[in-house]
């Protein structure tokens, strides 16, 4: 019995084994480079039919961001920009994206979490370093009518402090990840 156990045990083994490496080869990387000059990142995930394009990312002041799409069966998917937003005090909770001419921009606020909590010893409250994730979903049309000099800007803004933190991201970036898209 003991044996029928063990093999029983090995072959559940070899099969998690060989499902894994199956998964592994399944997923392939690559980069690209647009005829800007952009390095833009390709994953393919064949099992589920699936290609995440993504430019390099631009690190700010109190920013990270980088384009992208995600097109999935074939479709195409929306052209975004993603990144996280980092700054002191309490939660900014930003609830909305505006490009510099005030003309509002598809938002989503993701996840806010607490990075790390300096002691004051004459405050009540600690000084913190949040950093909050967003996507904002731009079209090319929103990019060429609201880029200027080279760079796509959008404020970050809303929740309870009222706070603002502005966006900048190279328009060849979001331009190299339409191109390498629809090449591939």
């Amino acid at each position: 019995m003991f044996g029928v156990l063990l093999s029983r045990a090995c072959v559940a083994a070899m099969a998690l084994t060989v499902a894994g490496a199956a998964v592994a080869q399944d997923i392939e990387d690559s980069t690209v480079t647009a005829s800007n000059g952009v390095l833009v990142s390709i994953k393919t995930i064949a099992r589920a039919n699936r290609r995440e394009i993504y430019s390099p990312m631009v690190e700010g002041d109190s920013t990270d961001i980088y384009a992208g799409r995600i097109d999935i069966g074939g479709a195409a998917g929306a052209l975004f920009l993603q990144g996280s937003a980092y700054y002191l005090g309490r939660a900014h909770l930003y609830d909305r994206a505006e490009f510099l001419d005030g003309d509002l921009a598809a938002f989503k606020r993701g996840p806010v979490m607490v990075r790390e909590c300096i002691p004051k010893p004459d405050a009540p409250q600690p000084d913190c370093l949040w950093s909050e994730d967003f996507t904002v979903t731009v079209t090319p049309d929103e990019v060429a009518h609201h880029s200027n000099d080279g760079m796509l800007e959008v404020e970050l803004s809303g929740g309870p402090t009222l706070e603002k933190t502005k966006l900048s991201i190279p328009v060849d970036h979001i331009y190299a990840v339409v191109e390498v898209a629809n090449a591939h």
